[in-house]
């Protein structure tokens, strides 16, 4: 019995593992820079936060009936990566997300 729970536990742990690696693949970074001015932006425009009953992390969907602005020019241009991008501030954090699938990409706290 202990080799099976112990070949389970180790079946487990994988499958997390996995699980977090394939979150973070589609993870892009942001330099410290553009974390800032993105920052700037969101607070200069007064963006609307949104709060979220649960904790959203890169490559999470963030829930259909969130409005999801825009990335603004200026963030664009220091990160062209972003694109056709959109973002939410929810939960205190600004979170970009691909406009097609609404899959968190980068989180800014």
């Amino acid at each position: 019995m202990n080799k099976t729970f112990a070949s389970l536990a180790a079946a487990v742990i994988v499958s997390l593992g996995t699980s977090l690696a394939a979150a973070q693949a589609g993870a892009i970074g942001l330099a410290p820079e553009v974390r800032t001015t993105f920052h700037q932006h969101v607070t200069a425009t007064n963006i609307a936060p949104v709060m979220v009953d649960r904790h959203l992390v890169v490559g999470g969907v963030v829930p259909a009936g969130i409005i999801l602005h825009p990335v603004p020019p200026v963030v664009i241009a220091r990160a062209p990566e972003f694109a056709g991008h959109r973002f939410v501030l929810a939960n205190e954090r600004i979170h970009i997300v691909h406009p097609e699938t609404r899959a968190i990409v980068t989180v800014i706290h």
